[in-house]
């Protein structure tokens, strides 16, 4: 199903964190194109700067629809990402990178991207009129323009 625009910028943000966790694979899987560990390590932490504002995102625009419509995937999002939440603080909080960290916080990072990309949006793109989804495209355009500008995460600009 095409993603409609209430979508979007979501999925942008979904598809730079994806690239995050092939480097992760990479280096997990000692793969002779592997980044070195401390490099891919930091560009984790800081999609992780950038990530948080997308939850945020999420959270705020989407959790209320997700609960009247689907209350299970409200539990699961917050659940998902609390448990993200943690895994980066984790990672955050070491001295020294830690490959096995790195892959399970990537590995449940690709699980919640996927889970919404395949699940999660295309069942309010199912459920929600036309009149709503354009409320929440409005919503997100206007969360992304006072607090955190436009699609950007992994850029190195502030998102």
């Amino acid at each position: 199903m095409r993603r409609h625009p209430a979508f979007q910028d979501l999925s942008r943000d979904h598809f730079v964190a994806l690239n995050h966790v092939v480097k992760a694979r990479r280096v997990a899987d000692e793969d002779r194109l592997a980044e070195p560990l401390a490099d891919v390590w930091r560009g984790f932490l800081r999609l992780w700067r950038e990530l948080e504002p997308h939850f945020d995102e999420e959270e705020e625009n989407l959790r209320t629809v997700i609960h009247e419509r689907r209350p299970a995937m409200a539990v699961r999002l917050d659940d998902e990402h609390g448990r993200l939440r943690a895994a980066f603080a984790a990672m955050a909080a070491r001295d020294e990178p830690d490959v096995g960290l790195l892959w399970n916080t990537a590995q449940a990072l690709r699980v919640h991207i996927r889970w919404e990309e395949e699940q999660l949006f295309e069942a309010l793109q199912e459920a929600l009129s036309s009149d709503e989804l354009e409320q929440l495209a409005a919503r997100s355009r206007q969360w992304r323009l006072a607090c955190r500008g436009p699609a950007s995460v992994g850029t190195g600009r502030p998102v």
